[in-house]
């Protein structure tokens, strides 16, 4: 059984004999069609010259031959020059007058009018709508005129007058036919080339994004054999395309000695990944730098992964500088913690418990305990608006404008009216607010003061009851001229004081519902008669519990306070 014809090694064979490798698709077709047509017309040529030579009339055969090296001039010629309308236009007048001269001398067949049905198709499609219809005209009524004439030609009359009839109409359906296709082949190219303007914009315009682009691309073929880098990726490395393209990068000892190679596998299996801070070393310019890298698989219109695509950028600084800003907010935390910390055992004549818990390295809650005269102790605690470095700067303020009036024996309410005033007058131009509550123990006369400037309600538990304790007053740093409430509590039997921040209650759980203060206060009665620390611990747990995953969204302080201890 013989092979069947390779279409695509035909097509590819005729492309080379016209040249038509370097046009686009539809000059391509024209060539193609254009040489194959002469191709034609050449061995026509050359079996009809030989014919006439050998069997007469002489001067067919000659003027076939002539005809026929003419054709195999032009392909050849053409082969390795531009086709101009001009050829097309010329090539075509000679075939038609050709066509006329098979159709109207010597004793011819009516098969051989049938090559002029190819006439309207060729010229419509090589010169268009318009000088494809006028060629058709001129060559049509040519031939009619011719055969009027053909006894004077050929000495007989080959064609019937019915014949004759039928063919011309037929001839003028077939032109009517190439007319309409050529004018929706027209159409249709026109819609072509403007789609395929917009894909060669697109594709100019995603080139441009990706040349450009500030983060380094690579694309790497399955043997590893770099296929693709644009032009940060030189800049990053310090490297020329030349020195990386068609290298291979799996034998780069920095990728093998990290996990860039499972990430890199892990892609050829379609798997997509992300890795900060990875260190990497160029094996051309041996440049050293950390990057977050992402690697993603590749897949061709088939489907399959042939290729993967490596993005990544320089954050060698960033590293290094996120590391020196943590160091800095270590040491930062534990400026913090010696200003708001100290050994509350030395204080003998109070049972503390102290939980604080910063959201990030550092904080905005602060709180104090010191004793302003034997016997009288003085228990602040605060809360700075924001979070992380800014608002710890603030505590630190507070902190010092604070230190300077804990001393006197002045009731809280006046410390809150000075303190507000101080930092109104002071610290203006940083606009910085913040709550906070005093609150004066004296073991002495048995009695509690208590102040506060816009803080939570704090608790009290007294007598084996709950108590709230809450006064009028803004914020510290709002306004001038502020006076704040305060409230005389006698404590004759034990007492434990509950303090804390808004921290501790506005928390969420994985639902998005708030932890809220009855909450808090419900496990504060549930536990009314358990030990401070116990009391305490279930706070924090619960806390945590309704929290789940959930990062702590705000400072956390809780302060336990019991006396007079037994």
């Amino acid at each position: 059984m013989k092979n069947p014809i390779n279409k695509d090694r035909f097509l590819n064979i005729l492309e080379n004999i016209a040249g038509a490798g370097d046009y686009d698709f539809e000059e391509k077709r024209k060539r193609v069609l254009f040489i194959l047509f002469m191709g034609v017309g050449f061995v026509f040529l050359l079996i009809f010259g030989i014919y006439h030579l050998f069997k007469g009339p002489v001067f067919e055969g000659v003027l076939c031959l002539v005809l026929s090296f003419i054709a195999i001039f032009v392909i050849f010629i053409l082969r390795y020059r531009p086709i101009g309308m001009g050829v097309y236009k010329v090539t075509l007048f000679i075939y038609g007058l050709f066509l006329i001269f098979l159709g109207t001398v010597n004793d011819t067949h009516g098969y051989r009018v049938l090559w002029l049905y190819m006439y309207p198709l060729m010229a419509f499609y090589l010169l268009g709508k318009r000088d494809g219809l006028v060629f058709t005209i001129v060559i049509c009524c040519t031939w009619i005129i011719f055969l009027q004439y053909t006894t004077l030609l050929s000495g007989n009359e080959p064609y019937s007058f019915i014949f004759k009839i039928r063919f011309i109409i037929s001839l003028l359906v077939v032109a009517i036919l190439s007319f309409f296709y050529e004018y929706v082949r027209s159409i249709y190219q026109k819609e072509m080339k403007h789609r395929n303007s917009e894909l060669i914009h697109a594709k100019s315009y995603i080139e441009n994004i990706v040349e450009n682009s500030p983060i380094a691309i690579q694309t790497i073929g399955k043997s590893g054999e770099c296929l693709f880098v644009n032009r940060s990726y030189c800049e990053i490395l310090e490297i020329d395309k030349k020195d990386i393209l068609q290298k291979n990068v799996f034998q780069n000892k920095s990728i093998l000695e990290n996990t860039l190679i499972e990430k890199f596998n892990d892609a050829f299996e379609g798997a997509s990944s992300y890795t900060e801070n990875v260190k990497f070393q160029c094996m051309i310019s041996n440049k050293k730098i950390l990057i977050n890298v992402s690697v993603a698989p590749i897949k061709n219109p088939d489907g399959d992964i042939d290729s993967i695509i490596v993005m990544f950028y320089d954050n060698t600084e960033k590293a290094i500088a996120e590391r020196t800003v943590a160091l800095d907010l270590i040491k930062a935390r534990n400026i913090q913690n010696n200003i708001i910390s100290f050994n509350h055992n030395d204080i003998k004549d109070l049972k503390i418990n102290i939980y604080f818990k910063p959201m990030m390295q550092v904080g905005g809650d602060i709180y104090d305990i010191y004793e302003v005269n034997e016997g009288l102790y003085r228990i602040f605690i605060a809360d700075a608006t924001g979070h992380g470095v800014q608002a710890a700067l603030t505590t630190m303020l507070i902190k010092s404008e604070y230190d300077k009036l804990k001393v006197f024996e002045i009731s809280p309410s006046i410390i809150l009216k000075i303190f507000n005033t101080t930092f109104l007058r002071r610290y203006y131009k940083l606009t910085m607010f913040f709550t906070c509550a005093i609150i004066d123990i004296n073991l002495k006369e048995n009695k509690l003061t208590y102040s506060s400037a816009g803080h939570p309600a704090q608790y009290l538990i007294r007598g084996g009851l709950l108590e709230t304790l809450h006064t009028k007053g803004k914020m510290v740093g709002l306004i001038e001229d502020v006076n704040y409430g305060e409230i005389n509590i006698e404590t004759n039997t034990s007492s434990k004081l509950i303090l804390f921040t808004d921290g501790i209650y506005e928390e969420f759980s994985e639902k998005e519902e708030e932890f809220g203060d009855r909450r808090l206060e419900k496990i504060i009665i549930d536990n009314l008669n358990n030990p401070l620390d116990i009391l305490l611990h279930n706070i924090i747990k619960e806390e945590e519990k309704w929290r789940g995953n959930n990062p702590v969204r705000d400072d956390i302080t809780l302060i336990g306070i019991e006396y007079p201890i037994e």
